[in-house]
């Protein structure tokens, strides 16, 4: 092929289960141009050729309202014979995907700001009603100058359109949110857990679900709880998961309120962990089995044919599994259950509505039993009946109560006091006492009267403290304040330039981002040849801020 409309084909960038991608050329305007492709002609009947033809136009409809710089232009759209095409912008680079398949992993360096841009991408098109419902690696370009730029919106419709079919679900299994496989309401949350799951991807090199078939998948989706990302990545700590298993809340309003919150608490998390490293993909295989919300359900515990007899029966067809010396004489059975394999992928809406009334307790592995002999073991022993012979009246023991202090000897007036000492790391930190006038510098202690007493720290440069305590009982209150700061992406054109920060030169070059303590910082760009570019940079706490520098082409 050598032209289509008035676009010359230069060559083929990729193949899809839709059409192709060519790299063409615009006569008209002499710009380089990303041509997607979708072929009619082998379509039975008119009405599926327009559902296919709708389908590639409204990627163009829903993208070419967004300008946005992480968000690959629309040129054009048309039909040439049997072919119907979209021209967008041809981003140079490599997709995301392509990147972890060659490299195995994405730089620690790289891996906030790809997020960043992504998130501010999709929350502008979330603010324009637009949802993209196909966020993953493959659909998040890597632009050669380092900019990220979110393609194929082939599947993405506006807030208030209904396009969904009745058991059609549109997007990449792996990424979709549980809303979005039960073809409920949409909003932007939906975008915001599949990228979660890209983040999942990025840090532990594994996906948060999968599973052999498209009913497993789905069954996890919905049902499981993913393993936490510090379970498969040892670099990684708890404030990580909690950033990451909150985007991947199953229901929407469990999430972050936007994109952008998810990747400023994830990016928070990860500067609190200096020594975090991404892992690369295939690397947690050699980790022991985790266990994901329910046991593992590959492992051979179906030998035992006491275990299948008593299993609940289930609504859906399931493999009968069979004694492994019977197999050997049964090989028609292998054809069979790929047959039905076969038929369940075909009916994948089918399988969709079976499984609403799957429960937890329908899975292979029951329980009950090795719970009640675990917890057997941890109860204390009984203490010796009394003798049925016994007065009834003597089984109570009321005795305990007159000799505990009555409450008669408590006056609420004058609750007792006690000297409470506070220190904090690092000291010299404000302490005051909600409620109480007097306040101290840290290390110090107050007088405070009895009951609950909320304690707040505060220092220059910090996030504020508290501590609650409950005097006299507590003495001794110590609180860990964290360092204020923000992160500051620097990005240039051409990247590659060194970074000076308050005069100081850093290690990284552009594309970068460095975490910086709250306040106003000088940021100096260098490039060997121009003049260094300076600007000053307000950065905020838990804030994600942006610098980019564009020199003039020599």
């Amino acid at each position: 092929m050598e032209r289509i409309g008035r676009y010359e084909i230069e060559s083929e960038l990729g193949r899809g289960a839709m059409g192709v991608v060519y790299r063409a050329s615009d006569p008209v305007i002499g710009r380089t141009v990303a041509i997607t492709t979708s072929r009619l002609g082998g379509i039975d009947t008119e009405a599926e050729r327009a559902k296919l033809r709708e389908g590639l136009f409204r990627e163009a409809r829903a993208a070419g309202i967004l300008s946005h710089p992480h968000i690959t232009t629309i040129y054009d759209m048309g039909q040439a014979g049997d072919m119907a095409f979209i021209a967008m912008e041809y981003v140079p680079g490599e997709t995301l995907e392509h990147v972890l398949a060659t490299e195995g992993e994405l730089s620690k360096e790289r891996i906030a700001p790809v997020l960043a841009e992504t998130a501010e991408a999709l929350d502008f098109a979330h603010l324009k009603g637009i949802i993209h419902r196909d966020v993953k690696p493959g659909n998040i370009m890597l632009h050669e100058m380092g900019v990220v730029k979110i393609a194929d919106f082939g599947v993405a419709k506006g807030v208030s359109q209904d396009t969904t079919h009745p058991g059609i679900v549109m997007g990449t299994p792996s990424y979709m949110s549980p809303e979005q496989i039960e073809s409920r309401l949409l909003d932007g949350r939906s975008d915001q857990f599949a990228l979660a799951v890209v983040a999942y991807e990025l840090l532990t090199g594994e996906k948060p679900f999968s599973s052999d078939t498209m009913a497993g998948l789905v069954f996890r989706i919905l049902r499981d709880q993913p393993a936490a990302p510090s379970r498969l990545n040892r670099t990684l700590d708890e404030r990580v998961d909690a950033a990451i298993l909150k985007a991947l809340s199953k229901t929407p309003g469990a999430r972050f309120p936007s994109c952008a919150a998810f990747v400023t608490a994830l990016t928070e998390a990860l500067f609190l962990r200096p020594g975090w490293q991404p892992q690369a993909r295939g690397v947690s295989d050699d980790l022991p089995t985790l266990v994901q919300g329910v046991p593992a359900q590959d492992e051979p515990a179906v030998v035992e044919p006491a275990v299948a007899e008593p299993a609940p029966a289930i609504p859906a067809p399931q493999p009968v599994v069979r004694p492994r010396a019977r197999r050997a004489d049964e090989p028609e059975e292998s054809g069979r259950w790929k047959i039905a394999a076969g038929a369940v992928l075909g009916v994948a809406a089918v399988v969709l509505a079976v499984l609403r009334p799957w429960q937890p307790s329908s899975q292979p592995e029951p329980e009950p039993p090795p719970i009640v002999k675990s917890q057997a073991p941890a109860k204390p022993p009984e203490p010796p009946k009394p003798s049925p012979l016994a007065p009834a009246p003597v089984t109570p023991v009321p005795q305990p109560k007159p000799e505990s202090p009555p409450p008669a000897n408590r006056d609420p007036a004058e609750p007792e006091s006690a000297l409470v000492q506070f220190t904090s790391s690092p000291a010299g930190a404000k302490v005051t006492v909600e409620g109480w006038a007097e306040s101290c510098v840290t290390p110090c202690s107050m007088e405070l009267g009895g009951g609950r007493r909320v304690i707040r720290f505060s220092l220059s440069g910090y996030r504020p403290g508290q501590a609650i305590v409950e005097v006299p009982g507590e003495t001794s209150v110590n609180v860990n304040l964290d360092a204020a700061g923000g992160t500051l992406i620097v990005k240039t054109n051409p990247p590659g330039a060194r970074i000076l920060i308050d005069g100081q030169l850093r290690p990284e070059t552009t594309p970068a981002m460095i975490v910086l303590p709250a306040g106003k910082h000088r940021i100096a760009v260098r490039r060997e040849g121009s003049q260094d570019e300076t600007q000053d940079v307000e950065i905020k706490d838990r804030v994600i801020s942006n610098l980019e520098i564009n020199w003039p082409q020599q």
